[in-house]
């Protein structure tokens, strides 16, 4: 392994080595498998034009439970006994390619292990030791990881918090997987060398976009119908349709509140309706003006997302 010798960085360096390079939690966002950030988002970071966004709560607790995971694999018989490591390693032929290995044993450099803790949602659709229920996203990080560190499978520890129970599983190396990723990566690469933004975009890059380009100067320009007319019609249809769906939301939710009466709320099949009182004078900070509304909200029972 061609491992980069952090000790003596500062966390600051640490982090401009990981924005200089393209790291293994850059895998899914490149793909576009990412819900967390989108390729222009990530383009906008590794070209300097941004901050990288500060992990959130999720992601702050799955590194403090880091340590319990590799203590709980420890106490296991068939794994007592092995010292292992954090190591940051590079491609031995592609520089820009970096990545954080989790844990690797000291006594076989090839046992490299990447730890996780989920809660419910992603938890539920585990199955201890298969592989095809891993979310896709993690089947690609492990690839970039196993490129860097040339290796030909990953495991992974898996703490799942509403089962109170440790996962493993092994992903091994697919060809078809890497080669693929790695086309997406170089590609990705050089619009970051390039200054030009990724050709595809994710929905959230509008709003990032309005708010990225805020000064306004410079004259009008034209642009040409062969290659944004598409886009154009796109943006014209999409509008229409959206008026109309609201249209017919509104009505089937005018049917539906007329039904429910005063009721606070109502179930149809495995889908439940609430309605709420909101009282805007106990919010802070209080509006200019005080009052009160109702709130209707619609869910599905059934759904992985409740």
């Amino acid at each position: 392994m061609n491992v980069i010798d952090t000790s003596g960085m500062s966390r600051e360096q640490w982090l401009a080595l990981r924005r200089q390079s393209i790291g293994a939690s850059d895998a899914p966002v490149i793909a576009g498998l990412s819900k967390y950030k989108s390729r222009f988002a990530l383009w906008l970071e590794k070209t300097g034009q941004a901050e990288p966004e500060e992990a959130g709560e999720e992601a702050w607790w799955g590194t403090q439970l880091e340590d319990l995971i590799n203590r709980r694999l420890n106490e296991r018989d068939d794994f007592a006994g092995i010292q292992r490591m954090q190591v940051m390693v590079r491609h031995p032929r592609v520089s820009w390619m970096t990545a954080t290995l989790d844990m690797i044993e000291d006594a076989q450099k090839e046992q490299v292990w990447e730890h996780k803790a989920v809660g419910i949602n992603a938890g539920k659709k585990l199955e201890d030791g298969n592989v095809s229920t891993l979310p896709d996203a993690w089947i690609l990080q492990s690839h970039h990881q196993m490129m860097c560190a040339e290796v030909e499978h990953i495991n992974f520890a898996v703490f799942v918090g509403h089962r109170l129970n440790l996962y493993r599983f092994r992903v091994e190396w697919s060809e078809e997987i890497g080669m693929g990723l790695a086309q997406l990566e170089t590609e990705f690469r050089r619009h970051v060398e390039d200054r030009t933004p990724p050709a595809e975009f994710d929905p959230q890059d509008a709003a990032l976009l309005l708010k990225h380009y805020r000064e306004i100067e410079g004259p009008p320009l034209e642009l040409s119908p062969t290659e944004f007319g598409e886009h154009v019609t796109a943006y014209k249809e999409a509008v229409s349709e959206i008026a109309y769906a609201e249209a017919i939301r509104d009505k089937a939710k005018a049917r539906l509140l007329a039904a429910m009466g005063n009721a606070p709320s109502a179930v149809c099949g495995p889908y439940l309706m609430r309605r709420s009182i909101v009282n805007v004078k106990t919010q802070e900070p209080k509006p200019k003006a005080a009052y009160s509304y109702t709130k209707f909200t619609f869910t599905n029972t059934e759904s992985d997302d409740v």
